[in-house]
């Protein structure tokens, strides 16, 4: 094993450690609770609410809150940002890859699509229905 791929994991070990700590300590923020009631309104059928945040965090979410004993539903919906905030981290020598999710036009923040398009290359494309909904890009 190298000593590069050592002090990555450690760093990622680290920077879980540091976002799991307290996450349950404070209650919801109203941000927080429209996601929950959006993962309430998924488990009925009911798609449309809170769409202009990404689906992909929020079926995260869900998830957490039905798998992972954290102890509180404050702590298992803040776990999936958790875990891949640990899992930003970049190594010295390794690619930068990016996850653009696209939502609804009027709420994406276009000139940082366009900023991510003018400097990375485009590795991966989703669509659903026709329509692009997730690209991935790589800075090498």
């Amino acid at each position: 094993m190298s000593q590069n791929f050592k002090i990555l994991a450690l760093l990622i070990l680290v920077g879980f450690g540091l976002r799991v700590t307290q996450l349950g300590a404070i209650g919801f923020a109203e941000d927080e609770m429209n996601k929950l009631d959006a993962i309430h309104a998924y488990e009925r059928g009911d798609f449309s609410a809170n769409s202009e945040h990404p689906m992909v965090m929020k079926v995260l979410m869900w998830a957490s809150l039905r798998g992972i004993p954290a102890g509180s539903e404050e702590a298992a919906l803040r776990f999936p940002n958790a875990l891949i905030g640990a899992l930003t981290v970049r190594s010295a020598t390794g690619p930068v890859y990016v996850i653009v999710q696209r939502g609804r036009t009027y709420f994406e923040n276009r000139e940082g699509v366009e900023y991510v398009r003018a400097r990375f290359r485009r590795v991966h494309e989703i669509t659903i229905q026709g329509a692009n909904a997730v690209e991935v890009f790589v800075q090498d």
